[in-house]
């Protein structure tokens, strides 16, 4: 009982917590227009999981993303909801509906109801993206290097991430054509590596007059790490700008982009920006598994070259890699403060998962290095993940009070913990 009621007094403590919107879902272009929103629909068929579900059940595509009304593809949805069993899709969207004053009847049993509350919530409230946005402490909106974006959606709490993910990928048939759009954006004509960096580095300048605070590259599959030459770097790109892909060596790929996070880590360093480094699992991309070892290496290279700005590396939450373990307090600045963050990307977890990955970080006394959700839930009105991540978070904390405490922590300590890591450390960190 009392750990029922240590919970409960946690999460009224950070429930209602302004947190970091990372990657917020919305594009810049979405913000300024600020359109309000109609329907439920409208939103939800950006989530990636709800068109997911809906193609694997069958439906045809006018009714998930076609030109079909609305309300039939909201029917439809919540005729096959109960085939979503496993997922946490239906009670996200419940969760939203709840919001929406659209709770009343179950939703897979009663569409109309449900269009017809949430539809008459629309119409008396200003529902939009930066309405959604507002909600947040900040929100990040990622942005590509190359993109020329509407700049006027960035202001106050909504500042640019700036994504170099197209530069990393020179195997990719389009390598060339991005980095002519790159240079392009940052008026440089990109004919090798110095032009290159010239290019990079006055898009990050643009981007950081525009309030940007960190670089965002996914990094899932990095399993080699190959230490970086201008020379050998140089001749890779050469490949690459000619389409020569084919030519390119899996060492050279990487010794490719070991250079391309030098060059972009001296840069972050020398203007006080972070990295965000997102790791999604094997089953979630195409490029393999992640390497500790190779990653370690990586950043002991950029440590030795001045090139390691803070870090934070986001693992969707369940996700473990091999020897994750040595990684914690690994890298520091000289004055003793760490270098390298940890995130739990969050949207469409199950409170298991939350659980296994709250439990490695807490369990292993660095909850300062953890900086709570570092994804964000698309095509949502409600933030569930959010609701969610704070219901675990409150829970394990007070399960470890009532059973491995010792009545050495008190409420004030617990709920300390619960605040930093759902919110503060990642306010700090960005500095917001």
């Amino acid at each position: 009982m009392k750990c029922v009621l240590l919970t409960k007094k946690l999460l009224d403590g950070i429930e209602k917590m302004p947190t970091i919107a990372i990657d917020a879902g919305f594009s810049a272009a979405e913000v300024c227009a600020d359109r309000p929103f109609v329907t439920p629909v409208e939103l939800w068929v950006k989530n990636p999981r709800v068109v997911r579900a809906m193609r694997a059940c069958g439906i045809c595509e006018e009714k998930i993303t076609g030109l079909g009304a609305d309300y039939e593809k909201l029917a439809v949805l919540f005729e096959n909801l109960k085939a979503t069993a496993g997922s946490t899709l239906a009670a996200d969207l419940y969760a939203d509906l709840a919001m929406l004053n659209a709770s009343h009847a179950p939703i897979t049993e009663n569409a109309v109801h449900a269009w017809q509350s949430a539809n008459a919530y629309l119409a008396t409230r200003d529902v939009t993206p930066r309405s959604l946005l507002a909600k947040n402490r900040a929100s990040l909106l990622r942005v590509e290097a190359g993109d020329r974006c509407e700049e006027a959606a960035f202001g106050d709490t909504v500042k640019p991430l700036v994504c170099f993910d197209a530069l990393l990928r020179m195997e990719a048939s389009d390598f060339s054509g991005q980095v002519e759009e790159l240079g392009k954006c940052a008026g440089v004509a990109v004919k090798d590596l110095a032009t290159l960096e010239q290019a990079v580095l006055a898009v990050l300048d643009r981007f950081a007059a525009l309030g940007a605070g960190a670089v965002m590259l996914d990094l899932s599959g990095f399993d080699r790490f190959e230490k970086p030459d201008a020379y050998h770097a140089a001749a890779a790109l050469a490949s690459g700008l000619a389409g020569e892909q084919a030519a390119l060596t899996s060492a050279a790929v990487a010794l490719w982009r070991a250079q391309l996070l030098r060059m972009l880590g001296r840069a972050l360093v020398a203007r006080g920006m972070r990295l965000v480094l997102r790791v999604r699992p094997k089953t979630e991309n195409v490029m393999g598994d992640f390497s500790i070892k190779a990653f370690d290496k990586l950043l002991s290279y950029l440590a030795q070259w001045k090139a390691l700005p803070p870090v934070l590396l986001s693992l969707a939450a369940g996700d473990l890699p091999q020897g994750l373990s040595l990684l914690l307090n690994r890298f520091r600045e000289e004055s003793g403060a760490p270098l390298l963050y940890f995130g739990i990307e969050a949207a469409g977890a199950t409170t298991a998962q939350l659980s296994r990955s709250l439990r490695f970080y807490l369990n292993r006394g660095v909850a300062s290095l953890l900086l709570g959700i570092t994804d964000c839930e698309q095509g949502s009105f409600s933030a569930p993940a959010k609701a969610r991540f704070a219901r675990v978070l409150s829970a394990e904390l007070a399960r470890f009070a009532a059973t491995d405490g010792n009545g050495i922590f008190d409420e004030d300590a617990l709920l300390h913990v619960a605040q930093a890591v759902f919110a503060e450390q990642a306010a700090r960190f960005f500095g917001v």
